[in-house]
């Protein structure tokens, strides 16, 4: 008989695909989360001004196995505006794991839960046979956290943000929050080989994790565009959070350093980016889009010389992935999950973490290439085809049923 799971998770986590495998394997006992777009709750919500719920729902998920926490999800927000993130996110992490170990405690059911919710949510299930799977999302602390305090040495204009949202530097209550989850776990899903390595390195016994890759995110067709991008001179491309962590202010001062900007522009598409990031994006050639609709995203991965994310820590680096399957080169690190990609390896340029003399030198040597033709970007693409959210799921089951 299949074991039925629970899970537990904020905001949109992984597109929901975890909570979606275990519903198609007929194991999904209750999805537990903060704010979800559905039910009378969330449209009074919405209605009232709240935002950030509009793509907080998976269409495939039954209403009556998910489990929203609006009072959580208004509890963190509140907590957010008074202290530090990362203490803040260790308390809202703690309510919803205590939700869904109390879910699962009233089901007799086991547990899927990230490193957030795991290290409080495992001690408090309460049946002797209820499974502890640790979906662990982000490499282990211990191998992160000195990376990043090495290059805040360099950069001290950033020393401050990484106290804020790193917990190292909380008092022991919070700085443990996701240490130790491993070692109460039945099992440990992990999404590259680079986060699999990490936990080994704190300690964790390697025949005690599996790598189940991410998949990619559907690619849509070439739509029209209403506004055409400027197409006079090559460009690379950065997209996603702007953030210390995935090196955006190694790769502004490679950018300076290379000289590219005389025939190319390093186009970098980012919501958001990390206080005293700016200061780095006003470089000449760097044109800095605060977010683009689907289609004309496409479009500059489509058209891009190459993508470039020199990231510190990976636990994979969807965007890599995201680039690949538009047939566009990958300029990054080790520190993610570009070493598993095994067939797009010819696509895939490394550069080590904060050496941005090196990265400047990669620049200038893409630049002198001449850009891939249909062909070649079709190769690139079909390197990675095999890497689908299907693929994740399925994972996820193999992973799961060991333990029925």
């Amino acid at each position: 008989m299949r074991k039925e799971y629970v899970t537990a998770f904020p905001g949109r986590r992984d597109s929901y695909q975890v909570p979606l495998a275990l519903y198609e394997h007929g194991r999904l006992a209750r999805f537990v989360t903060d704010g979800y777009d559905a039910g009378p709750v969330a449209r009074t919500l919405r209605f009232c001004g709240l935002r950030g719920l509009e793509r907080r729902r998976c269409a495939e998920l039954p209403g009556n196995l998910v489990q929203p926490a609006f009072d959580v999800e208004l509890g963190s927000r509140m907590l957010a505006r008074v202290m530090a993130p990362s203490r803040s996110a260790v308390i809202a992490d703690d309510w919803l794991a205590s939700r869904g170990a109390a879910a699962a405690n009233a089901r007799g059911a086991s547990v899927i839960f990230y490193e957030f919710q795991a290290e409080l949510g495992f001690r408090l299930l309460t049946g002797p046979r209820q499974r502890r799977i640790l979906f662990q999302f982000h490499p282990h602390p211990d191998w992160e956290h000195p990376i990043l305090e090495i290059d805040a040495r360099t950069y001290p204009e950033f020393a401050g943000l990484l106290r804020m949202t790193t917990r190292q530097g909380l008092a022991p209550r919070y700085a443990e929050h996701t240490r130790r989850a491993w070692r109460a776990a039945d099992h440990v899903i992990v999404a590259s080989s680079c986060t699999r390595a990490s936990l080994v390195q704190a300690g964790c016994p390697a025949d005690r994790i599996t790598v189940v890759p991410y998949g990619a995110e559907t690619v849509e067709p070439a739509e029209p565009l209403t506004v055409a991008p400027r197409t006079d001179r090559p460009y690379f491309l950065w997209v996603g959070a702007g953030s210390v962590r995935k090196g955006l202010h190694h790769l502004c001062r490679a950018w300076k350093l290379s000289g590219c900007s005389q025939r190319a522009d390093l186009v970098v598409v980012a919501r958001v980016v990390d206080p005293g990031m700016e200061a780095y994006l006003a470089s000449e050639g760097i044109r800095w889009i605060r977010g683009l609709p689907r289609a004309e995203l496409n479009w500059y991965f489509r058209q891009a010389h190459a993508f470039v994310m020199p990231s510190m820590s990976e636990g994979f680096g969807q965007v890599y992935l995201e680039a690949l399957a538009h047939g566009c080169p990958v300029i990054g690190t080790r520190h993610s999950a570009l070493p598993d990609f095994t067939r797009a390896q010819p696509a895939i340029t490394y550069v080590t973490p904060g050496d941005c003399l090196a990265l400047a030198e990669r620049l200038r040597e893409a630049l002198s290439r001449a850009p891939r033709d249909p062909a070649g970007r079709a190769a690139v693409a079909a390197s990675v085809q095999e890497f689908t959210w299907e693929r994740f799921r399925a994972g996820i089951e193999d992973v799961l049923a060991r333990f029925d």
